[in-house]
């Protein structure tokens, strides 16, 4: 950004980039850009409509303490739904042919919510949410979950998926949980890049283990390691007795200070 001299004399800032500041602008906040701008093409030279916001400060973007971190509960579910039904209806992310229903996506929460911790990532409305359930039924597997993630289309590359995973790994471990588990529906190397960057490890592929869109579906899994595994391990703690805590409410702040800026919808 340039300061230029007005007809005056006296200097402000004015809607001009250099070159230079220009590119550095474009590798930097494209993305946030893009989600401010859709109708813009977010190209070099950049539009002026743009450089104007960026240089005189019109608001595009608002900063991660606009959004908060939570426990879900079974009032959320609607909000949930429209996240998670189109990965139900249109992909293979979820193996599921249709999306529940409100009252089943209700049931659900509250069911895993007695135990797990499940988090939403809030703004205005929930723009993404990760939970943990349980592995397996049998009770030597109890100190394992899986987790899944879902985050809205419109603020993917914001950094909410880490944040999220971050957070949620901080309370498995405070619980008293060791390892957790994911499996993956692939190719999705979006998804893959995520965990790798997390610490998960790939430890097999279920392969052609579910139809969906006309097409046999391999599952690649994935396992992180929460802390050391000790001998004579207590029960993990249900989140409902941690969930008023002071610690619980520094973990879900400190994963809001990991947010990107997001952009004003």
């Amino acid at each position: 950004m340039n300061t230029a001299p007005h007809d005056s004399g006296t200097t402000t800032m004015a809607p001009r980039a250099t070159k230079t500041t220009n590119v550095t602008v474009l590798a930097t906040i494209a993305p946030i850009l893009a989600a401010c701008f859709p109708n813009e093409q977010i190209s070099q030279p950049m539009p002026s409509t743009i450089i104007t916001a960026i240089v005189m400060g019109y608001g595009c973007v608002t900063m991660s303490s606009s959004c908060q971190f939570r426990l879900a509960t079974p009032a959320d579910a609607e909000q949930i739904l429209d996240i998670y039904a189109p990965f139900c209806d249109r992909t293979a992310v979820s193996f599921e042919l249709q999306a529940p229903s409100l009252s089943e996506m209700q049931q659900r929460i509250q069911q895993i919510t007695a135990q797990l911790p499940w988090i939403v990532c809030e703004g205005p409305r929930i723009i993404g949410y990760v939970y943990a359930s349980p592995h397996r039924k049998y009770a030597a597997y109890s100190w394992n979950v899986e987790s899944s993630i879902y985050v809205h289309p419109s603020y993917h590359r914001f950094g909410i998926g880490r944040a999220l995973y971050t957070t949620l790994f901080r309370l498995l471990k405070l619980q008293g949980y060791f390892r957790v588990y994911a499996g993956i529906t692939v190719p999705n190397p979006s998804s893959i890049s995520l965990h790798q960057s997390l610490g998960f490890q790939p430890i097999g592929i279920y392969r052609n283990t579910g139809y969906k869109l006309g097409r046999w579906l391999d599952v690649e899994w994935w396992e992180r390691s929460l802390q050391p595994e000790g001998t004579e391990p207590r029960p993990p703690q249900p989140i409902t007795e941690l969930a008023e805590s002071l610690v619980v409410q520094e973990i879900l702040q400190a994963g809001v200070s990991l947010l990107k800026p997001l952009p004003v919808h």
